[in-house]
């Protein structure tokens, strides 16, 4: 396996109680009876570490759903945002007045 291990795990119809550690941990488990028609949670690995989750859902009736494009358009803005990560400088130096 390559290392570091970069992966997007998409889990339908999730379990209300999986968090994005355990989807990373390689965990994945499923709702009894699913509640929307399209229930998608997502998780952007690295290693066993999310970088990035959402949920999302839409009530699409098949794939070819327009609304499941859309979905998927607003899901990888989320995921994978274009903005650079904010970084802090050095922190000054402590002052006891």
């Amino acid at each position: 396996m390559p290392h570091p291990y970069y992966r997007l795990v998409l889990i339908f119809n999730a379990a209300n109680d999986l968090t994005a550690n355990r989807v990373c941990s390689g965990e994945i488990r499923h709702k009894p009876e699913p509640t929307r028609a399209f229930d998608l949670y997502a998780v952007y690995c690295r290693n066993d570490l999310p970088l990035s989750y959402t949920t999302a859902w839409t009530d699409a009736t098949s794939p070819d759903d327009p609304r499941v494009g859309q979905l998927f358009a607003q899901l990888f803005l989320v995921l994978f945002p274009d903005q650079p990560l904010f970084r802090r400088g050095p922190m000054p130096p402590f002052r006891r007045w």
